[in-house]
């Protein structure tokens, strides 16, 4: 589910509907995204996504892709979907996911600001 976080990080998530994305799944998303001026969350944050917000909304999973989202039809994501009223983590193959899905977006402009400030320091 993508690289090991080390340390802490602080992130600002949003969820995102995209719509259609057509059959070339995987460039659509990240053109779409980068519309808003952010970029895929790793799949590693489901944990802490799934700490802070235990119960789900029943809204739709929630997708992560970050840079584990590779050029290939056939990565497996990891996704959040509710059962029961619990969160499960789940991993699909990248062209399995419909139009209801939410994705794990991060806002590339305060990443840069917060890299900045600790550069500073």
């Amino acid at each position: 589910i993508g690289p090991q976080f080390n340390g802490k990080r602080s992130y600002r998530v949003k969820l995102v509907r995209l719509g259609r994305t057509g059959t070339s799944v995987l460039y659509c998303v990240n053109e779409k995204v980068a519309k808003f001026g952010c970029r895929l969350l790793e799949g590693q944050a489901y944990e802490a996504l799934k700490a802070k917000y235990p119960k789900p909304d029943s809204k739709g999973p929630i997708a992560f892709g970050g840079s584990e989202w590779l050029p290939d039809l056939n990565t497996r994501m990891a996704y959040l979907k509710e059962s029961e009223g619990v969160w499960h983590l789940g991993r699909h193959l990248s062209r399995s996911f419909g139009d209801n899905c939410r994705w794990a977006v991060v806002d590339k402009s305060a990443e840069v600001l917060r890299s900045k400030i600790q550069a500073d320091k």
